[in-house]
């Protein structure tokens, strides 16, 4: 099957963030002088693990700059964060692990964001905080079941089977704009290939104010 050559545009500023996060996960240290993340990241080479947890208040701490830009930045930045510590984690590997090297190639790692100290009521979830890290407080009253959810879709072009991998989903099922090929003017005909996409498990639950008087919908 063809393979699409095209030229990819780096996010620079995502780059930075994502040196800059990796810097703090090697680097802070507690007050008894602990490497408190480095050992977390040795845990992620084990088969079932995949998430990190990261205090954001540690974050402050080592670096206004670095926790302003991920508080304002959060789901820009994401993906650049979570490179940092599949990064970290292969980087981590010995000589002997080369199996397991190849193995956390392939793995998703994730970052979870603990103590963050705003937080807002949903009354208060206007559009200016899209993106941005923020923590709500109500009480959850509903929860569906978990189910797969596409991450990263992996399609094939219908008129010249150019393979177009690493299309991120918009929070609906998104297909690549046009054809990477450069001779194919297709932008609409497209074929998701489930067995080279990412999927996630999506859980979708009820969120209600404390005061019972306004429901919202939130998904996590």
């Amino acid at each position: 099957m063809q393979q699409a050559a095209h030229k990819t545009v780096q996010d620079e500023d995502g780059r930075r963030a994502q040196t800059a996060f990796a810097k703090f996960l090697r680097s802070y240290e507690d007050s008894d002088g602990y490497k408190l993340y480095m050992e977390q990241i040795d845990e992620l080479k084990n088969p079932g693990r995949n998430t990190l947890y990261v205090k954001f208040s540690h974050i402050c701490a080592y670096s206004a700059v670095l926790s302003s830009t991920i508080e304002l930045q959060f789901h820009r930045l994401y993906p650049f964060l979570c490179n940092a510590i599949r990064d970290l984690v292969i980087e981590r590997c010995d000589n002997d692990e080369i199996i397991k090297h190849g193995r956390l190639q392939r793995t998703e790692f994730y970052l979870g964001i603990l103590d963050v100290k705003t937080k807002h009521s949903i009354r208060h979830l206007t559009g200016d905080k899209v993106g941005k890290l923020i923590r709500i407080s109500g009480q959850i009253v509903r929860t569906h079941q978990v189910h797969p959810e596409l991450c990263l879709g992996t399609f094939v072009c219908d008129d010249c089977g150019v393979t177009i991998r690493n299309v991120p989903q918009q929070f609906q099922y998104t297909q690549p704009i046009k054809c990477e090929n450069q001779q194919c003017q297709n932008r609409s005909r497209f074929m998701l290939n489930v067995y080279d996409s990412l999927f996630v498990d999506f859980q979708r639950f009820k969120n209600s104010r404390e005061s019972r008087r306004i429901a919202s919908w939130i998904c996590a």
